[in-house]
């Protein structure tokens, strides 16, 4: 992430677009995966591990400027990491079959963000209610071998899961 020696690994001028874009944009960072993507070719594999996680932890909505495949080929390439509460990078993995929370409208529940807190996807469910959209609550049990990434660095628990890892998934309200 920003500050860790992977980003330090990042070009001088990428760093310096992903502060500048931090300080227009504030804590939404809309523009990020926009950037990530224009920069993706240019970044050494440090740099992309470090890119990934601080857009993907940075953005409040990362798939909604650039696709769910997209994200999916960049986990990919930079493989399995962690943030953890002070942003710090790392590989601490869930080892167990772990149950999994969404809150979604029905076209977007087999979505890569879920978290361990069912609350945080009731919460994320009442939302998409109240802007009149059809918010559902689902759950799903994942293997370990499905999850992309754990972040634990939003109090949201956020794991990132491989859409064909959602095979149990069912909703709940």
């Amino acid at each position: 992430m920003m500050g860790s020696p992977e980003f330090a690994s990042c070009p001088r001028e990428f760093q310096t677009a992903w502060r500048e874009l931090q300080i227009a944009e504030g804590p939404s960072g809309e523009s990020g995966p926009q950037l990530l993507a224009d920069w993706w070719d240019r970044l050494g594999v440090d740099c992309r591990r470090a890119a990934v996680a601080s857009v993907w932890t940075m953005t409040r909505e990362p798939t909604r400027f650039v696709t769910a495949a997209t994200w999916l080929r960049w986990l990919d390439a930079v493989g399995y990491f962690s943030v953890d509460r002070q942003h710090h990078l790392g590989s601490h993995r869930l080892t167990q079959s772990t149950p999994l929370y969404r809150g979604a409208t029905p076209e977007r529940s087999r979505g890569l963000a879920w978290s361990v807190k069912r609350e945080v996807a009731e919460t994320r469910a009442a939302f998409c209610r109240s802007e009149g959209l059809d918010g559902k609550l689902y759950s799903c049990v994942v293997e370990p071998t499905m999850i992309l990434a754990v972040l634990e660095c939003r109090d949201e628990w956020e794991v990132l899961v491989r859409p064909e890892g959602l095979d149990r998934m069912r909703e709940i309200i």
